[in-house]
């Protein structure tokens, strides 16, 4: 009996592979990647989607397997605060529509693994950088801050040729970690020697994505200096916040049980 190959599901498991091996991809590099004519790609994204094993991020419209797989550019934890972030970050962009970034510490900087800054209605401009400074960024603050005192000192060592040959700002760091903690949300550390950094145009802060003690990254939302004030927007905004963290806390946890892999 001769069993005929169904082509559609051929066609899946290739664009499902591709991902796998290559992504992050866009629309045209899938194309590329697999030969395929862009509108029979874009359908086979559209099952896999509804199926759940691909996605596509909110900031950079970059599709990705919903496995977790490592890529030259990202580590597996970037990758997988990437994947449980996209959907709470969606959702805090409908209820508070100033553009969020979600941010991890790698190699010297924060990696930005998820925006909504091309899907707010507000702020409009292009989308955020790949990498950003640890200092003055919101979310590097939020990560020195709140994460136990042997990653900080980590992360602290690994930039001391940079910033902290200043006895200066070392001691003004600290004094911002304290004030940091005891509010409960990072600014951008402003202040550096030189006055370096300093761009107050815009205003943002961050909360820490917290995994056992650890803070494995944070989430930043930045605004019109004149909107309001840091304290004020926090005040305004705390519910909506809270939430979007705990939803991502909650589905980091439960995806690290699954991915014993993962660096952490």
């Amino acid at each position: 009996m001769m069993v005929v190959e169904i082509e559609g599901l051929r066609r899946g498991l290739i664009v499902l592979d591709t991902l796998l091996e290559h992504g992050p991809l866009n629309l045209t590099e899938l194309g590329e990647y697999t030969s395929l004519p862009l509108a029979t790609v874009m359908r086979i994204l559209e099952t896999l989607r509804t199926a759940g094993h691909v996605r596509r991020g909110v900031g950079k419209h970059l599709w990705r397997a919903t496995t977790i797989k490592s890529t030259e550019s990202w580590s597996n934890l970037a990758f997988a605060v990437s994947e449980v972030s996209a959907a709470p970050i969606m959702e805090l962009c409908r209820r508070i529509p100033w553009p969020a970034d979600v941010g991890v510490y790698e190699n010297l900087n924060i990696q930005i693994v998820e925006t909504s800054r091309l899907a707010s209605p507000l702020l409009s401009r292009s989308p955020t950088t790949q990498t950003v400074s640890v200092i003055p960024s919101a979310i590097g603050t939020a990560i020195l801050s709140f994460t136990t005192d042997e990653h900080r000192s980590q992360i602290l060592q690994d930039l001391e040729s940079e910033i902290l040959d200043h006895d200066d700002y070392k001691l003004h760091l600290l004094a911002v970690i304290k004030r940091t903690r005891a509010r409960g949300y990072a600014e951008p550390l402003y202040g550096l020697p030189e006055g370096r950094y300093k761009d107050y145009m815009y205003n943002s802060i961050a909360m820490p994505i917290m995994h056992k003690e650890k803070a494995f990254g944070a989430i930043s939302v930045s605004w019109i200096a004149g909107v309001a004030t840091p304290n004020k927007f926090y005040k305004a905004h705390i519910c909506e916040l809270k939430e979007t963290i705990e939803k991502v806390e909650n589905n980091l946890f439960e995806l690290l049980k699954k991915k014993k892999k993962i660096e952490v």
